[in-house]
């Protein structure tokens, strides 16, 4: 009562105010051009309450409800930012009403870039793979889209990328658009392009390398070199060694004789046809025969009248396939293909025999020989002999007592044939059960090969 006025209630008469808002004054709402607006007003009577614009506009698109009190719809588009003034008057049944005044601001959308930062540089090697993201967003959520009409050669926009090959080697600056759905606003950021030509890079062999082979053997290298564009690499060389090719990512072949040769090697870029070369030397040297098998001078100890079989053993560098000769060897024993064999004969004492060995390599003709000592020794039936006329003996017989074929117990191995009364006894000069004697006349032994036995004394 703030004029200090006074009044008398009269019983039967009652009095109803004007609608008090609850709604604040002020802004209602700030939304984006083509958005959503959705306001509610509230204002309180002890009757209903109806809402009505009484003054200033609506945002465009944008409708009351009088009987709900709401601001509904949805704006139009705007170039600039917008603010709506208004004035709503809420009136109840007793047509009282009271005014409030609001506001409703709308916003054009704006198109932000996210990514790639403007003014970027994207350096790729011609024919290389291309994949540069996009990325923006509109103000009011709408789905954005890219477009640019400068790219590349070789490139185009796909989505939320730039994808493709770049095919000419050039720098360009394109413009990417980005483009909101349904308002159309814009953003446009600058990427620049730097296509560069593609490089071919060495890595096995170096330039200059040296390839070293033996002589007539074989040669492999591996080639590897890469392409800055991520192409696959070919290979190819002039001046190559005779015999030997480049295949794949591999040079290989057979070497020849023994000297130098200067070759170039070629690695090549598929699509973009950059190459690099690199000069290399293929150094042929001598093949190198080593023995295994009997070392250089060696003793190798054998008994007369026993099997020999000595193995030989020797490695071509080359890999070439090896033959054995020797020379003084033992009587008695010879080569054959990579062994020693034989029998030793007509030893009748230990003695030693000093000789050379010889591996040769096929085709190489590259050689090596080795001495070694041959220690002969005797039977162990002749170990125990002592008599000082023992190296006379020719024949020496040992035999089972009325045997038809006698055996020679010497290094002569000879086999003999007793006729008349012929046969063993135990009598013998030198040991006992040695010898052999004729007990009667017409009594002889035959052996196949006489030139071989020394008659005179002590026979």
């Amino acid at each position: 009562n703030p004029d200090g006025g006074t009044a008398i209630m009269v019983p039967g008469i009652s009095f109803s105010g004007v609608p008090a808002w609850s709604t604040g004054a002020g802004s209602l709402a700030t939304a984006y051009e083509l958005g959503a607006v959705n306001s509610s007003l509230s204002a309180s009577s002890n009757s209903t309450v109806s809402y009505y614009l009484a003054s200033g506009s609506l945002p465009p698109g944008v409708s009351i409800n009088t009987a709900a009190g709401t601001l509904t719809g949805n704006t139009e588009a705007t170039a600039s930012s917008t603010t709506y003034n208004f004035s709503i008057e809420a009136r109840d049944l007793e047509n009282q009403s009271t005014l409030r005044a609001f506001s409703i601001t709308v916003n054009p959308d704006v198109v932000s870039w996210a990514t790639p930062a403007d003014n970027t540089t994207v350096s790729v090697y011609e024919y290389a793979s291309v994949n540069q993201a996009l990325a923006a967003t509109a103000a009011t959520g709408r789905a954005v889209s890219f477009s640019s009409a400068n790219l590349p050669t070789g490139l185009s926009v796909s989505g939320n990328n730039i994808v493709g090959t770049a095919t000419v080697v050039a720098n360009t600056a394109t413009i990417v658009t980005a483009t909101s759905a349904n308002t159309l606003r814009t953003a446009n950021r600058t990427i620049n392009f730097a296509v560069s030509q593609d490089t071919v890079t060495w890595s096995t062999p170096s330039n200059a390398a040296v390839i070293t082979g033996y002589e007539f053997g074989s040669v492999s290298q591996n080639l590897s070199a890469t392409s800055a564009a991520g192409r696959a690499v070919s290979y190819s060389g002039t001046g190559l060694p005779a015999n030997v090719a480049v295949t794949g990512s591999t040079i290989a072949g057979n070497l020849g004789a023994v000297g130098n040769t200067s070759s170039t090697l070629t690695a090549t870029a598929a699509t973009t046809n950059r190459s690099s070369n690199i000069a290399v030397t293929f150094r042929t040297i001598p093949d190198v025969v080593s023995w295994v098998t009997p070392a250089a001078n060696s003793v190798i100890s054998i008994t007369a009248g026993s099997t020999v079989t000595q193995a030989l053993s020797a490695t071509s560098a080359a890999g070439r396939s090896i033959t054995y000769t020797a020379n003084n060897l033992p009587t008695g024993l010879a080569v054959s293909g990579s062994t020693v064999t034989g029998t030793p004969t007509g030893y009748t004492s230990s003695t030693t025999v000093s000789g050379n060995l010889t591996a040769t390599a096929a085709t190489t003709n590259r050689s090596a020989t080795i001495s070694v000592t041959w220690s002969i020794s005797l039977a162990a039936i002749f170990a125990a002999v002592t008599d000082p006329l023992f190296g006379n003996v020719s024949l020496l017989l040992n035999a089972t007592a009325n045997a038809s074929i006698i055996s020679d117990a010497g290094p002569n191995n000879f086999q003999l044939t007793p006729y008349g009364d012929v046969r063993a006894s135990s009598f013998s000069p030198y040991q006992t059960g040695w010898s052999n004697y004729f007990d009667g006349s017409g009594d002889n032994l035959a052996v196949s090969d006489p030139s071989r036995l020394i008659t005179g004394f002590g026979t």
